[in-house]
């Protein structure tokens, strides 16, 4: 839990299980180095109390800026965030970065049949706001996506918002899968 100021690297092996251990940080406060082979998950910095009604928000760009520390276009860090298949409700955009790829669960089989998908409900605060937003940034001089991108998931939200992927004018978009 964060009491003050300051921030956390991790620079080495680290293990972590799918449940909440930081508290208080904001989005950057948390960083994972290249010494770490990790695929963060918005859960590490919020319970999902009640799938489909907590705002994850700011979870889930805590998880994108712990792997993306920097903005530097010339960077090529980033990582995987890993989204358990559970549903997440999001009012506002989730910042893409360079080398970010936001990766669901796809969707599989529970003995009864029923399907358990990563499901992102986007329920925007401000009309018109995109669900995923990838900058100048996230892209390459030839406009190429920087291995940037979201995929396995489903994606709900207002008319207007719910298949809305932001990215520069005249680049070609992400990878979405």
């Amino acid at each position: 839990a964060k009491s003050g100021s300051g921030s956390m690297a991790f620079n080495g092996p680290t293990e972590i299980g799918l449940y909440q251990v930081f508290s208080g940080f904001s989005a950057g406060d948390v960083t994972f180095g290249s010494g770490t082979a990790i695929e963060p998950s918005p859960e590490w910095w919020q319970t999902n109390t009640t799938p489909g009604t907590t705002d994850m928000l700011a979870a889930v760009n805590s998880a994108a800026r712990s792997i993306r520390p920097e903005v530097d276009a010339n960077s090529r860090a980033g990582g995987i965030v890993r989204f358990s298949a559970e549903r997440y409700t999001v009012k506002g955009k989730i910042i893409g970065f360079p080398g970010v790829v936001f990766k669901g669960q796809g969707h599989y089989f529970l003995g009864s049949g029923t399907r358990k998908v990563t499901w992102i409900d986007h329920q925007p605060t401000v009309t018109g706001t995109d669900c995923f937003e990838f900058g100048l940034s996230a892209w390459d001089t030839y406009g190429r996506a920087a291995n940037c991108g979201v995929t396995d998931m489903y994606i709900s939200g207002t008319a207007n918002s719910r298949w809305l992927i932001a990215y520069p004018n005249g680049f070609i978009r992400p990878v979405i899968e």
